[in-house]
């Protein structure tokens, strides 16, 4: 498989894809939690 960059950021995808995905998931709550703190506010 030639290290072309397409290649790599797969590979790296492929490598860290869990990891990301836990970080999305945690970024992604405490976005809808604000959000949700400031809908009750107003």
């Amino acid at each position: 498989m030639p290290l072309t960059p397409a290649a790599i950021r797969a590979r790296c995808a492929a490598d860290h894809g869990a990891e990301r995905g836990e970080w999305k998931g945690k970024f992604e709550g405490e976005v809808t939690r604000v959000r949700r703190r400031r809908s009750t506010r107003t």
